[in-house]
């Protein structure tokens, strides 16, 4: 499994609400799907800053995704936000027997090890 984390710093709070907004379940459900991420969510830690995690199964699919994120990174920072990007292998990973057997179902190659 891989993860991508952006630590977005924006110039205020309705800023991240927006951004909040457009990444929402509902407004962007199909593009995260289309890309194969398993799992995607903010962190909010201040009324402007917020953390943005996703997660995909395997390496290949976050790869196929990033081009179409970094547009959109592109863009907030020429709005003034700071962004910061990680990403890597998921490591030491716990989880119960209903998020296995989800990713089962999938039927998508990925590694719990």
């Amino acid at each position: 499994m891989y993860c991508n984390v952006i630590k977005a710093n924006l110039k205020d709070e309705s800023a991240l609400k927006s951004l909040l907004n457009y990444t929402d379940k509902g407004a962007d459900h199909d593009r995260f799907e289309k890309f194969g991420a398993l799992l995607k969510f903010w962190v909010k830690i201040s009324p402007s800053t917020g953390i943005f995690i996703i997660i995909y199964p395997s390496e290949k699919l976050f790869m196929n995704a990033k081009n179409e994120f970094s547009s959109i990174i592109k863009s907030l920072e020429l709005t003034g936000s700071k962004l910061e990007t990680f990403s890597g292998a998921i490591e030491n990973l716990s989880y119960n027997k209903i998020f296995y057997d989800a990713l089962r179902k999938i039927g998508t190659e990925f590694s719990l090890d």
